[in-house]
């Protein structure tokens, strides 16, 4: 089992080391072959890649989900790296000053958020949270330059907070912009926008590949409009459900 588990967090050429002679890395690989050569039915793991490098780290992440499975291991993962969370977890306490947000797999809590918290910690880009009032008719304006239909009961004409996913926006170009590009990031097969709305507000959007192929330029002025869903959340940081 010890061979078998030295062997699982490639650390086969260190066997004969002692962990004083390792680096922190290699440590915690150390500590995750104890955890698999262990055989407990119970495992704390208390982010235990933190230490490691990007490709060991998503390399390690399929391991330890592959030997939960074959070991048939309950295992309590604490992390505050959101990707290694929505990746591996089949259900997520997400904790904030001591406090249980929320609680369920990480589709519900990425779809329907109980909070702002619990909206801007899962997702990367991180969720748009800006504010948001109803006029005399009765229209949803987001940040005084984005109008949004009304898929939520709203019983109230105050002024609360909403939150819309980069991925949910998309940019084009019109007579009328409501927002300047601030900066972009090419990633590839997508970029993500940074724009400044015409009330001062800070905005990001996802765009996927063939929008990130579009020819936008720094100081562009162009329209940000709602292409999915979005979240009202009261003065509490709430979310309002409908």
């Amino acid at each position: 089992r010890v061979s078998k588990a030295i062997e699982t967090v490639a650390l086969t050429d260190y066997a004969d080391k002692k962990p004083s002679a390792l680096s922190g890395g290699q440590r915690q690989r150390v500590a995750l072959a104890r955890s698999i050569a262990s055989e407990a039915k119970i495992c704390l793991m208390d982010e235990p890649l933190s230490n490691l490098d990007a490709q060991l780290r998503t390399s390690m992440r399929s391991v330890i989900r592959r030997l939960q499975r074959q070991l048939g291991l309950t295992v309590v993962y604490v992390t505050h790296d959101q990707v290694e969370a929505m990746t591996m977890a089949d259900r997520i306490v997400v904790l904030n000053d001591h406090h249980v947000q929320q609680v369920g797999t990480p589709a519900e809590i990425y779809k329907h958020p109980n909070n702002v918290f619990v909206g801007r910690f899962l997702g990367s880009p991180q969720m748009n949270i800006l504010d948001a009032h109803l006029d005399a008719e009765q229209t949803l304006h987001l940040a005084d330059s984005i109008k949004l239909p009304k898929q939520h009961i709203v019983t109230f004409s105050s002024t609360f907070k909403v939150g819309v996913r980069p991925e949910d926006l998309t940019l084009t170009r019109t007579k009328t912009p409501n927002a300047c590009i601030t900066n972009i990031e090419y990633l590839g097969n997508q970029s993500v926008c940074h724009l400044e709305l015409t009330n001062g507000s800070n905005i990001t959007v996802l765009l996927p590949e063939e929008g990130a192929h579009i020819d936008w330029h720094l100081n562009d002025k162009v329209s940000v409009s709602l292409t999915g869903r979005y979240h009202i959340f009261d003065q509490n940081d709430c979310a309002i459900k409908g």
